[in-house]
């Protein structure tokens, strides 16, 4: 078990921390809640557990979630949910365990749209643009070796797939050279 996962145990189990509605006690006193927003942009609130002169941050909903499912919570591939899609929304009402991909469902469509379009955008190497530009070259020397030289690319699968993208699926038919051309 790793660190944070024996402070949230501990710190429940011993009674030091309560989570009502959603709200963090600390030895029965209030705690005033930090908000930090990740890299992907989701809202995390945190509460700081001191242990042995360190500060630990420690995601609300995972107190909760320990609170309402006990060990589960550590269990392989087990993620905190929120099931409206509102991570600072940490009452035991809105807290699910699921997968990876049930939490990705929990969040609005736009927002998976928005995020799997950034991801697969980070995935291709040329532009659409740039892909008919190395199409166009190939098509007028009718050499792997250059084009490869020319554009950078260092398989001739990876030349191969752009060349044979854009003739069969991607490009408009007037925008091919004449001998690429379905015959009519």
């Amino acid at each position: 078990m790793n660190k944070s996962n024996e402070i949230i145990k501990n710190s429940i189990d011993s009674g030091k921390i309560k989570v009502i509605d959603g709200v963090v006690f600390y030895n029965g006193k209030k705690r005033s809640l930090i908000f930090k927003v990740n890299r992907s942009g989701y809202i995390r609130v945190v509460v700081s557990v001191f242990l042995n002169g360190t500060v630990y941050p420690i995601s609300v909903s995972r107190l909760v979630a320990y609170k309402k499912f006990g060990n589960k919570l550590f269990g392989k591939g087990n993620q905190v949910r929120h099931l409206d899609g509102n991570s600072t929304n940490n009452h035991e009402y809105n807290i699910e365990l699921g997968s990876q991909s049930d939490n990705m469902m929990d969040k609005p469509e736009q927002e998976r749209l928005k995020t799997s379009l950034n991801a697969s955008s980070k995935l291709r190497r040329w532009t659409d643009d740039e892909e008919m530009e190395i199409f166009n070259f190939y098509s007028l020397c009718k050499s792997y070796k250059k084009t490869q030289e020319k554009f950078g690319i260092s398989s001739k699968g990876s030349l191969w797939h752009i060349l044979h993208k854009i003739k069969n699926n991607n490009t408009p038919l007037s925008s091919l050279p004449k001998r690429h051309r379905p015959l009519a």
